[in-house]
């Protein structure tokens, strides 16, 4: 496209109004790994002495922790065990909508 103002004339063009990509791929591809599994975070510091020495003189305290470990193993199993049965069942289903499309798609042509 080219403008005339007076003695001058100026050409713009689509490719010089588009935003600038980025200089490395290198940051794309680490942006999108992350998004795609998290990072392992950092191991917990170690516990302070008055926790230990609570843990080990009060029942109490030390049953109520182990009961929410009980509980947290249990909710990983559970979310496990319900994320795989969902996967087979989106499996299953993909492949089923897949035979279908296929037998469709041959009957028809026969006709």
């Amino acid at each position: 496209k080219t403008i005339t103002t007076g003695r001058q004339s100026k050409t713009t063009t689509k490719a010089s109004r588009k935003r600038p990509r980025p200089t490395s791929t290198n940051a794309t591809a680490t942006a999108t790994a992350a998004r795609k599994h998290p990072k392992k975070p950092k191991p917990p510091p170690n516990p302070p002495a008055s926790l230990v020495s609570l843990l080990q003189t009060d029942t109490v305290v030390r049953s109520y922790f182990v009961s929410l470990q009980e509980n947290l193993d249990y909710d990983v199993d559970k979310w496990k065990h319900e994320a795989t049965k969902w996967k087979r069942l989106a499996t299953t289903t993909a492949t089923n909508n897949t035979n279908t499309a296929t037998t469709n798609s041959s009957s028809r042509k026969k006709n």
